[in-house]
């Protein structure tokens, strides 16, 4: 019995790769979305980022206007988030901030002003997705 669930996992676990190949040999699925909307020269460079990142496959783009990004813009590749907006650098900055509430409150003064000093707006990436199956622990 332990066999059968174990081929019935390994087929699932083929299946779902398949799937990922396909995907992944597929059009890339782009989103940008920003305060002030961008020149040609300005898309044609994020095309470029894009292509150079997940290869020469062909692109499917999506514009979309949101102020509550206040400046910037931020792009969707995917699952993948590149957040070069304010309100990004804003929750960069208080995650960078929130490591300090670990340490004691003797050395949080000196500890914020080497971390405002130190800090650094980088736009960072970070993968967001929906777990579709769960299995044996392996999501």
């Amino acid at each position: 019995m332990a066999a059968e669930n174990a081929l019935d996992e390994l087929g699932r676990t083929l299946e779902e790769l398949d799937k990922l190949e396909k995907k992944q040999t597929g059009n890339i699925h782009v989103s940008l979305t920003y305060v002030v909307a961008p020149s040609e020269d300005q898309v044609k460079g994020i095309k470029k980022f894009v292509a150079d990142k997940y290869g020469d496959r062909p692109i499917e783009f999506e514009m979309k206007e949101d102020a509550s990004l206040v400046s910037g813009f931020k792009i969707t590749v995917d699952h993948d988030v590149y957040d070069w907006s304010a309100q990004g650098r804003v929750e960069q900055l208080k995650d960078n901030l929130g490591r300090i509430k670990a340490q004691t409150t003797e050395n949080i003064i000196s500890i914020l002003r080497s971390d405002i000093k130190d800090f650094d707006l980088e736009a960072k990436n970070k993968e967001i997705g929906v777990v579709e199956s769960v299995g044996d622990g392996i999501a």
